[in-house]
């Protein structure tokens, strides 16, 4: 009976302290996505379907079971498990730039992975899930003063560095973007001084021009034109304009047609 009265609370803490504000749209909007793509491939593509959706419900609810597997996990368990997979992530962004699978002729770069039973990967992915693990954890020594600040900042610029840029030799500058961006709003929510906050924005604001001279390609130039001015380029501005249309037409509810 006491063996059952300390699993009723340990339930009832587990349920207490789950992050609802989190999880519920979390599953409303994997549920949207999921609903959209069944009509989308049944109307549109039937000879793929109910394939691919069985595929992507699939690696939705192994989504879903994973994170509430390690929602049960302690807090040393996830420290090891988070640089596992940052270290997992690290090597395939390796193999991607060494293994002889490319699809850069119809994408453009070599990103992605062709595994056994899975298809094409893209370990990037990955990668965000390591940092973001990785990361809470040096702040969180950083916080409760276990490692000095610059300690810290060394060993983030560290293990930020070594995946940016692999990733950028894949190219894909866009993901590159976007971890620094996740460091960044991990840096203001850690308790970032809005003085560096703003010394920061002005080397970004000084850094721009060099990078449109120096550094990016025209087809990023012209990616940032688009979107700054969506009409000056209609083929670059293709799926811009073809989203638009879509929502003008398909309204709250959808369209099948």
């Amino acid at each position: 009976m006491a063996k059952t009265g300390i699993e009723q609370l340990q339930k009832s803490t587990y349920f207490r302290a789950m992050d609802y504000w989190l999880l519920i749209p979390v599953l409303c909007i994997t549920l949207i996505g999921l609903t959209v793509l069944n009509q989308v491939m049944a109307v549109r593509f039937p000879d793929a379907y109910p394939a691919i959706f069985y595929k992507q419900a699939g690696a939705a609810l192994v989504g879903l079971m994973m994170a509430l597997l390690l929602s049960v996990f302690e807090v040393p368990t996830l420290r090891l498990i988070g640089w596992m997979i940052y270290g997992v992530s690290v090597i395939l962004l390796v193999v991607v730039l060494v293994d002889n699978f490319s699809m850069e002729d119809q994408w453009g770069a070599d990103r992605w992975l062709n595994l056994p039973f899975i298809g094409s990967f893209q370990p990037s992915e990955l990668t965000k899930i390591g940092l973001a693990m990785v990361s809470a954890m040096i702040f969180e020594a950083m916080q409760h003063q276990r490692i000095k600040n610059w300690q810290g900042f060394i060993a983030l610029l560290s293990i930020y560095a070594v995946p940016i840029m692999l990733i950028l030799r894949q190219p894909d500058f866009s993901t590159s973007m976007v971890l620094v961006f996740m460091f960044v709003c991990m840096l203001f929510i850690w308790g970032l001084r809005w003085r560096y906050v703003l010394l920061g924005l002005s080397g970004a604001v000084v850094a721009l021009p060099l990078a449109w001279l120096f550094y990016f390609q025209p087809y990023q130039k012209n990616r940032i034109l688009t979107f700054l001015y969506p009409g000056h380029d209609p083929d670059a501005s293709y799926n811009l304009i073809q989203s638009r249309l879509a929502i003008s037409s398909g309204g709250l509810a959808g369209s099948q047609r």
